[in-house]
C-alpha cells in the first residue's frame, strides 16, 4: 500500500497546486519582511534621544561615607558620572559630612538614622525629582 504524505518538493505537486504555494510562500515571507521592519522601527523610536533619555543610575553600600571619601569616593563618581547616586549605610548626617566638589552639580536627599552613626542613606540626582 502507498503511503500518502506531505510532497517532499515542489516538483512533485502539480501545476495549479504549486503555483499556489509558492503564492503562498512569498506571502508569507512578505509578512515577515514587514513585522520585522516594524519592529526595528519601534526599537529605533524607542532609543531615540529625544524620546527616550538614558539615565545612569548607581547605588553602592559605603558602610560609612565618611571613611568612603578618604578613599576612592572622588575617582568613582568622576569616572562613572551617575546620574543619581544612591548610598546605603551612610552612617552620617548631611551636616557632619563634607562633601567634594564633584557632587556639586547634584541635588542630595538625606534620610539618617535616629542614632548616630548608625545605617541611613542618601540620594544625590542631577535631575529634580518628581517627589521624595
Amino acid at each position: 500500500m502507498a503511503r500518502l504524505g506531505p510532497p517532499k518538493s515542489l516538483e512533485s505537486v502539480n501545476s495549479p497546486l504549486k503555483e499556489e504555494m509558492q503564492a503562498n510562500l512569498i506571502k508569507r515571507e512578505n509578512e515577515n519582511k514587514s513585522r520585522n521592519l516594524e519592529k526595528r522601527k519601534i526599537i529605533v523610536r524607542a532609543s531615540s534621544p529625544a524620546h527616550s533619555p538614558h539615565m545612569k543610575l548607581t547605588s553602592w553600600n559605603v558602610n560609612g561615607i565618611r571613611a568612603v571619601l578618604k578613599k576612592n569616593f572622588t575617582e568613582f563618581v568622576t569616572s562613572h558620572n551617575p546620574d543619581i547616586l544612591c548610598l546605603q549605610e551612610t552612617k552620617a548626617r548631611p551636616e557632619q559630612v563634607e562633601l567634594p566638589l564633584v557632587l556639586a552639580g547634584y541635588r542630595n536627599y538625606w534620610n539618617s538614622a535616629q542614632k548616630p552613626g548608625y545605617s541611613g542613606t542618601a540620594i544625590f540626582t542631577k535631575h529634580e525629582p518628581l517627589d521624595v
